[in-house]
């Protein structure tokens, strides 16, 4: 029998070090074990293999080499219409109860868009052609850390049929991936897309790039379909939407939504309350002044908007808002979204807050609230109003993980659920 060698420094023979850091190894094992066990008791763990695959399996190489613009000879692109785009995909419609007793109605993508790593979506809003067609808008990102971030920004035009249309449940909707170029037919690398609203007759993108905080504009008049050669050259892309002019904002625009009745866009900023793979809570302590939320004119010119008065101490991670009056109330949603594992919360507060006037809806001005809990990745905010069948307004939104969706609540029916529970 070999004599035992000692470790000079810990004074412990090394058999029995490698024993001990055995056991360290082993007792992480059960602490990480115990911790998913009680995240799915808690029923906090959706679609769990996806989401975690998805949250730990990210490749490296992102690096922070400087990633140059794709660009194209935009004289030999020819200008077209949403209406005109042929389109080469099919979503599948859904109507179930992501929230216990209330109806949701929405799409799932096709199955290279719902698993791609390639690309994660961000903005949803609704849009009404010239020829009065209605679409669905929603931006994706290309991720830096799959090699697509020189393409920068796409927008998935989706057809979506008459208003109030309620019939999703096996029906198909065809949709197109078009890519976001500037007025020079470049691409915008890095940009995140986090929001997408229209209004007036463009779509609205959020630019929370760093030194770039702005809102790019995009008008419907400015689709083009490139010839092959271009196509090829902007990653087999045969449609994109050309920018034509940008609205430098004071504040980071992680989202953006646009308030119809008080004619003013909301613009809010994402915020990580604690380390990125720790416990995300709404706590009071994670409602930071970082939080912010704003309301103001965009201007259609490229001077930043005056009068912008950041709201902070709003809910954390947010990764969209909008306000609406509703019932004459006035009402304000915010989503949050604590990564890929645990559930995101759709926040809807009632407020004694004059938005219009600069004043702030904190929490010591709320009347009611309620948090619904829906699936991991909950993303941008829209409201579409609906006046063909006499319902409220629909309450749009997204999820960037698991079996990604595009879903939409009715609003009287989460303000009915906030008034019954704000009874009890």
């Amino acid at each position: 029998m070999q004599p035992l060698s000692i470790d000079q420094q810990t004074n412990t023979p090394l058999p029995a070090r490698r024993l001990r850091g055995r056991s360290t190894a082993c007792f992480a094992c059960v602490v990480l074990s115990t911790a998913l066990l009680v995240i799915v008791a808690r029923g906090s763990f959706h679609l769990s293999i996806t989401n975690l695959v998805t949250t730990l399996g990210s490749k490296n190489g992102g690096g922070t080499q400087k990633i140059q613009p794709v660009c194209v000879d935009g004289s030999t692109a020819t200008r077209t219409s949403p209406d005109e785009i042929a389109m080469n995909r099919a979503a599948k419609g859904f109507r179930k109860q992501l929230i216990p007793g209330i109806a949701s109605s929405g799409f799932f993508w096709d199955d290279g868009d719902s698993a791609t790593r390639k690309w994660r979506p961000q903005g949803v809003t609704t849009v009404k052609s010239s020829a009065g067609r209605r679409y669905l808008a929603v931006s994706w990102y290309g991720r830096r850390d799959e090699g697509y971030a020189a393409r920068g920004a796409r927008v998935s035009v989706v057809e979506m049929g008459s208003d109030g249309d309620g019939e999703f449940q096996n029906k198909t909707f065809p949709y197109r991936h078009t890519l976001l170029v500037d007025k020079e037919f470049c691409t915008l690398p890095n940009i995140h897309a986090g929001g997408i609203e229209y209004w007036n007759g463009s779509l609205h993108v959020v630019d929370s790039r760093r030194s770039r905080f702005s809102i790019i504009s995009f008008s419907l008049n400015e689709v083009y379909e490139l010839g092959p050669n271009s196509s090829n050259a902007m990653f087999g892309y045969r449609y994109v939407l050309r920018g034509s002019s940008v609205h430098p904002l004071s504040v980071k625009p992680s989202f953006v939504s646009f308030d119809r009745d008080l004619s003013l866009f909301v613009v809010g900023t994402y915020n990580r309350c604690g380390p990125k793979m720790g416990v995300h809570t709404d706590s009071k302590k994670c409602m930071q002044a970082k939080n912010e939320l704003a309301w103001f004119d965009l201007k259609q010119s490229e001077n930043v908007p005056e009068n912008v008065h950041p709201c902070g101490g709003q809910w954390p991670e947010m990764q969209g808002a909008t306000s609406v009056r509703f019932q004459n109330r006035t009402l304000v949603l915010t989503s949050s979204s604590y990564g890929a594992i645990a559930p995101s919360h759709l926040h809807l507060l009632e407020t004694s807050a004059d938005l219009g006037n600069g004043e702030c809806p904190s929490q010591d001005r709320a009347k009611r609230q309620i948090t619904f809990r829906l699936p991991p990745g909950l993303e941008d905010l829209h409201t579409e109003r609906i006046a063909s069948n006499g319902r409220s307004s629909l309450v749009w939104s997204l999820t960037e993980f698991g079996t990604r969706m595009v879903l939409s609540f009715s609003l009287s029916d989460i303000v009915d659920a906030m008034d019954e529970s704000s009874s009890l």
